[in-house]
């Protein structure tokens, strides 16, 4: 019984290993490691940390992301500083000083790469956690595990990604800029060419720059909304709920998410908030559903239809002008294949740092441009070809080209369209409707003149009858098909008896022309004939 229950007590204390060996943590103690495969967790699994490899690329970086979404990092650590996979395996590490660093564990790089995420002046036993707000942060820790001072954060140092408790503003005591920019490419992390910040000469605005160039602006802060920004204020349904703090420290504007849009986290039950905003490579501002806040024209007279968003706050369109080979009746469009041009175009410096953003806009600008693509494969550079060169398709390639296309005549989209579709939708029917009216209209018409001209033509037929001869019945369709012929009738015309009585004064001899083998001759006068002479007026 005793060996039974020594068994028991055995295999408990090994499961209990077994679970704290495989239980996920949100601390990185001084000494430990983070490598590829390996994690951190928020408390409550809504982040997680590791490293991150993007497609088509062999560079690792230490990212953040939602736990639920790992190749959609929200903070990379080394954007701009990749760590090559030939130099060996990578390892985020807290080292004997307390310094976080990112180093080779093994390899040929393992003495020629160190990246230091934050390098202490003296020893100090530091560690690192991973908050359930998405922030990395080292510090120091009391013994109880909570955080005596703090050395470093993430949250000071955002990429692409503002997240709920992030910072846009100025530090006023270091004169640091808290700002996200967007990466270079859709395939690479490197920093590109828009920046999203709070405009140093006026803290009440927020900005984005487009190579130090105002590409927009979401105008002045008041009463808990932007300017020209509704997608960005605090108003009902809304998404993000913005605030504004500033005191001789520090001006700096950050969010809130708004219970409306908290997801439930189905790992454990609890809620996980997934909500950021991004600055694409192309200037848009976009949320969480990949909608966007804010977006502009690069081009004062480009043809744009923005959806849902308010243009107003795009000043940076004013600065540019589509050159008149692109403007309407003639508009262009853009088209993406796989494959290669048949021979080398214009390739633009790589110190240049141009996004495929910046190489469309090149090309735009070049009336002689018809197609543009990037250099290197994480979607960076710019090389275009003129007109006459030919692309070559190329099944399974990697490299996409865009080419530039003429469409003739305006291209409508956005509310434009529907507005025409709307106009042509009620235009339609209302001109059926009329012109089936004047069907109607010339049809009753018709009929009328032919019953008309059957009662007319009733007592001449019935007289003829009385003198032998032999008529000719007509129907209303038959009537109607001549007046539609236009064919004139060309039988005799009949007078009434008492019309001529009335005429001849009662076949008056003052009235008679004479008298020949079928018997006396009267004159008839009618109407047109007052235009020939005058009647006697006896005979009338």
């Amino acid at each position: 019984m005793a060996i039974s229950n020594e068994i028991m007590f055995n295999c408990f204390v090994l499961l209990l290993l077994v679970a704290f060996s495989n239980a996920q943590s949100d601390v990185m103690a001084q000494g430990q490691e983070i490598t590829p495969g390996s994690t951190l967790i928020s408390t409550m699994a809504n982040f997680s940390l590791g490293f991150y490899s993007p497609s088509l690329l062999n560079n690792s970086y230490i990212a953040i992301w939602y736990h639920s979404d790992s190749q959609n990092p929200v903070w990379i650590a080394n954007r701009n500083f990749a760590f090559p996979r030939d130099f060996g395996t990578p390892c985020l590490t807290i080292d004997s000083n307390g310094s976080l660093k990112i180093v080779p564990k093994e390899g040929k790089g393992r003495n020629g790469y160190n990246f230091y995420l934050f390098e202490v002046e003296e020893p100090t036993n530091s560690s690192a956690i991973l908050l359930d707000n998405g922030n990395f942060v080292l510090c120091v820790l009391n013994l109880d595990g909570s955080i005596k001072r703090q050395l470093w954060q993430s949250f000071d140092h955002p990429t692409d990604t503002l997240l709920p408790g992030m910072k846009l503003g100025i530090n006023h005591k270091t004169g640091s800029i808290w700002s996200i920019t967007s990466r270079r490419g859709d395939y690479s992390v490197l920093s590109g060419s828009f920046t999203l910040t709070v405009n140093p000469n006026n803290t009440n605005q927020l900005l984005i720059l487009h190579r130090g160039s105002v590409f927009w602006t979401s105008g002045n802060w008041k009463d808990g909304r932007f300017e020209f920004s509704e997608e960005l204020s605090n108003i009902n349904n809304q998404e993000f709920v913005f605030s504004r703090f500033s005191n001789e420290n520090e001006t700096f504007f950050n969010y809130s998410i708004s219970n409306l849009f908290q997801l439930p986290n189905h790992n454990k039950g609890l809620i996980e908030v997934q909500t950021f905003l991004r600055l694409g490579n192309d200037g848009k501002l976009v949320g969480r559903n990949w909608d966007s806040k804010v977006e502009c024209p690069y081009f004062e007279n480009e043809l744009f239809e923005p959806k849902h968003v308010s243009e107003v706050g795009c000043v940076g369109k004013m600065q540019h002008k589509v050159p008149e080979c692109r403007n309407p009746p003639k508009q262009y469009s853009t088209s993406q294949r796989f494959g290669n041009m048949e021979r080398n175009g214009l390739r633009f410096r790589e110190s240049e740092n141009l996004t495929i953003y910046d190489c469309e806009k090149n090309c735009i600008s070049s009336c002689d441009c018809i197609a543009f693509s990037s250099t290197n494969e994480e979607g960076t550079g710019c090389e275009m070809w003129n007109v006459g060169a030919t692309f070559i398709p190329v099944e399974g390639g990697k490299r996409i080209i865009w080419s530039l296309e003429i469409v003739e005549g305006k291209v409508l989209t956005g509310e434009k369209r529907v507005w025409l579709q709307v106009t042509i939708g009620l235009i339609v029917p209302v001109t059926s409707l009329l012109l089936c009216f004047l069907v109607y209209l010339k049809w009753k018409t018709q009929i009328l003149k032919a019953i008309r001209k059957i009662r007319r033509d009733s007592e001449h037929q019935n007289f003829l009858q009385e003198l032998g001869a032999k008529t000719k019945s007509f129907d209303i369709p038959t009537i109607m098909n001549k007046q539609r012929r236009d064919v004139r009738n060309s039988e005799l015309q009949f007078f009434s008896f008492r019309s001529v009585v009335s005429t001849t004064n009662n076949f008056a001899d003052n009235c008679k022309l004479g008298e020949g083998g079928f018997g006396p001759v009267y004159k008839y006068k009618n109407d047109k004939e007052r235009n020939f002479g005058r009647w006697p007026r006896s005979c009338h």
